[in-house]
């Protein structure tokens, strides 16, 4: 029997698309970039006696979570290297969408460029969170939030009544919170807009100003954005409200809740029936957040709190802090910061003799990325690196 080649070459071909397509359908699900662009050092500068390197890891972990990292189960662990005080990140391993890699790879990018980076073979920790968590631009783009407010309310249902926030714990002026439909079974549709008003409802000022609002996000955490009447984002909200930042500080990773005693207005839900629609969808938050194979553990609530102390401690940093972070002594660091006040921090007391990061960054042996002006509240500079 002779051998036929044209048989042979069809089945190569075929063979090749196959392995080609096969090939293809794989990376589909991959990130796109190269762990070279999303690999990067940070550098642990011990900010008080008692923080231990498993409390930074803490905080960097819940960091990664509320930028929308899935983090399946061990991915953590894989993605760092420790070299005494410096850690390698790869963000390649934490699960992180394309979006987030995208716009994490241009802010990585950033930190390898600038002089502290190459003079210490890293970025500091606390400057990283601060550029990412606590800096709303970079926040933003890294969670995907929806650019407009009316991309934002595209495909999501929402109750037909509202809740009447008449006496808010960081407003002065009313609030209508629009609830999510409660046949939504779907996370993607689990959301919650504030709307700001200039004034009092029983007074007739109903007019909107901002609106503030929550959603949640595939890996169990909630996002935040500040949007303006026209639709855009801001930065922050106007008032005592502030930068999504706060909005995490304040409702950790739970859905909002009442700190203060209303004045129920016919037309809309009472604080009762309010509190009940609350309890109810966080007892189905709570369920789909159990279905997750994580490396966060959502009961360990004031894990979060690891975070705060990490970028609490940049932003209003001691002479230690500085010393181990500028790579001079203590004494060095008083005597070069002699004319600048400190300060003791008012919700960590054990924080004390602070310097603002604003009045000592040009006294540094080297530049740095600035940081934004605040880390929770409405700031004069608010980085934007990724365009």
């Amino acid at each position: 029997m002779s051998f036929n080649y044209k048989n042979y070459f069809y089945l190569f071909f075929v063979f090749v698309c196959l392995t080609m397509v096969a090939d293809a359908c794989k990376k589909s699900n991959e990130t796109y970039l190269n762990d070279d662009k999303l690999t990067i050092n940070l550098k642990w500068n011990k900010a008080y006696t008692t923080e231990t390197k498993q409390m930074v890891e803490t905080g960097l972990l819940w960091s990664f979570s509320f930028l929308g990292a899935n983090l399946p189960m061990g991915s953590f662990n894989e993605s760092k290297v420790w070299n005494n005080d410096i850690v390698t990140i790869n963000f390649n391993k934490l699960g992180f969408n394309i979006e987030a890699t995208t716009a994490l790879s241009k802010l990585i990018a950033a930190f390898k460029l600038s002089e502290e980076y190459k003079k210490m073979g890293a970025i500091d920790i606390g400057r990283f969170i601060a550029l990412t968590l606590n800096s709303s631009n970079h926040y933003y783009a890294i969670t995907g939030i929806a650019k407009t407010f009316h991309q934002f309310k595209t495909g999501k249902v929402f109750d037909s009544k509202q809740f009447l926030a008449t006496n808010s714990s960081i407003s002065s002026h009313d609030r209508l919170i629009d609830l999510p439909d409660s046949n939504n079974l779907d996370y993607r549709k689990d959301a919650y807009v504030s709307n700001e008003c200039e004034g009092k409802i029983s007074e007739g000022k109903n007019k909107i100003t901002s609106f503030e609002v929550t959603e949640q996000m595939k890996n169990g955490q909630f996002r935040y954005a500040i949007y303006d009447t026209s639709g855009y984002l801001l930065t922050a909200a106007n008032g005592a409200a502030g930068k999504p930042a706060k909005c995490l500080w304040c409702h950790e990773s739970n859905i909002q809740t009442l700190f203060t005693n209303q004045v129920d207005e016919p037309g809309y839900y009472g604080a009762e029936q309010f509190k009940y629609i609350v309890s109810r969808n966080t007892i189905t938050l709570n369920n789909y957040r159990n279905s997750l194979q994580s490396d966060i553990d959502f009961i360990k609530k004031q894990d979060h709190t690891q975070i705060e102390l990490l970028y609490i401690s940049f932003m209003e940093t001691s002479a230690e802090r500085l010393s181990n972070e500028w790579g001079i002594s203590v004494t060095e660091i008083q005597t070069l910061l002699a004319g600048i006040q400190t300060h003791d921090h008012d919700e960590f007391t054990f924080l004390k003799n602070l310097y603002y990061r604003n009045d000592i960054e040009k006294f540094a042996p080297f530049s740095s990325l600035r940081a934004p002006d605040s880390a929770r509240e409405t700031s004069l500079y608010e980085p934007n690196l990724i365009h």
